[in-house]
């Protein structure tokens, strides 16, 4: 016979009861129409990291020349296919401009109540003109390594935003003291600022040139270590590469760390029940499961030698990666302070309910 205080290998159901304040938390089907515009604004975002890594990818960077509606005067002809890459890159870095506006512009609206839900769409407003901006420097500029990082580093910053604000909104207007433990929410954040570093140092990597200063993977040239070139214009290169993949291995730690916590309280363990929400663990699992995949088509970038299609992807894991990162550690952090340490008959320690829910 198991004792009262025997911990279950998955916490009980009356450690979560559900009331109404917190349905919109815990229910994806209760989603506002503002929470669709974020999250449509997002995956537009999204797309465009995803489009402007086709273009760089396949060398339609200047398919367009300098000018845009128009390329050279005209719509890019049918047949002209690095044109209308760039093309279409554009319109959706357009639409994004319609759609953060609008973002904001409901957000001063509709939800006055939560001040950080308005500050951080005015954020994400700013960073989308920096982003266009920063887009033209690119082009201006002939697609120079420091504009395409900082174009990339941006595009993110404003995925990041995005993602929060969708989860945000769910919670309710401003929090109370208290509230649960942030160890998670530390721990995923650091994987996605991690994930984010790790990002912009792949970007420099293919910026700059030093994707295949290593035809090999994973050794260097046949090396565990990299013997580094006499040559300082290589040497740059070489430890650009090396530091990517170094980084690489680090962060990896980081993002299976995260999901190896929010699964652990299944077994028994962990860092307490609130990383048992299915939500947090689903984020991070699939965050890992893509990290994984991530390290697969990374070496397939070398071995096929940037073949378009592996630099897009690489790119599209990344940023995938990054989105569901963010998105663990601002619902673990929503959780947290919406949540209180109540004690469940059965379980020798305080489990965390919803704070306002029955006991």
């Amino acid at each position: 016979m198991r004792s009262p205080s025997h911990r279950s290998s998955r916490p009980p159901a009356t450690a979560w009861p559900l009331g109404a304040g917190s349905k919109a938390l815990h229910h994806p089907e209760a989603m506002t129409r503002f929470q669709k515009l974020t999250l449509a604004t997002a995956l537009v975002t999204y797309l465009v990291v995803v489009m402007g890594a086709i273009t760089r990818s396949t060398g339609s960077g200047m398919g367009c020349g300098y000018e845009w509606p128009l390329c050279h005067g005209v719509l890019p002809p049918l047949g002209d296919g690095p044109a209308w890459i760039e093309w279409f890159h554009r319109l959706l870095a357009l639409t994004i401009g319609f759609l953060i506006t609008a973002v904001l512009v409901v957000a001063v609206l509709r939800h006055r109540d939560r001040p950080v839900v308005v500050g951080s769409a005015v954020v994400g407003f700013i960073l989308v003109l920096i982003q266009a901006q920063l887009g033209q420097i690119t082009v201006v500029t002939g697609n120079a390594s420091q504009w395409v990082v900082a174009h990339l580093a941006t595009a993110m910053l404003v995925l990041a935003v995005l993602t929060f604000i969708a989860i945000r909104v769910q919670s309710p207007g401003r929090f109370g003291a208290g509230g649960a433990s942030q160890r998670f929410t530390l721990l995923s954040g650091a994987a996605a600022l991690a994930v984010y570093a790790l990002l912009l140092l792949g970007s420099n990597v293919t910026a700059t040139g030093a994707a295949l200063i290593y035809p090999d993977w994973p050794l260097f040239r046949g090396a565990v270590l990299p013997a580094f070139s006499a040559t300082p214009s290589v040497a740059v290169l070489q430890q650009a590469q090396f530091i990517h993949r170094l980084a690489a291995a680090l962060v990896g730690l980081l993002v299976l760390a995260s999901a190896w916590v929010a699964w652990r309280p299944y077994r028994g363990g962990g860092w307490g029940p609130l990383a048992t929400r299915p939500a947090l663990l689903r984020l991070t699992g699939l965050a890992l499961l893509l990290f994984l995949a991530e390290i697969v088509v990374g070496a397939l970038q070398i071995w096929t030698t940037l073949t378009p299609w592996a630099v897009a992807l690489h790119v599209a894991l990344g940023a995938a990666i990054w989105a569901l990162l963010v998105a663990a550690s601002a619902r673990s952090y929503c959780e947290a302070r919406t949540s209180v340490a109540v004690p469940v008959p059965g379980v020798s320690a305080p489990v965390v309910a919803d704070r306002g829910d029955p006991a």
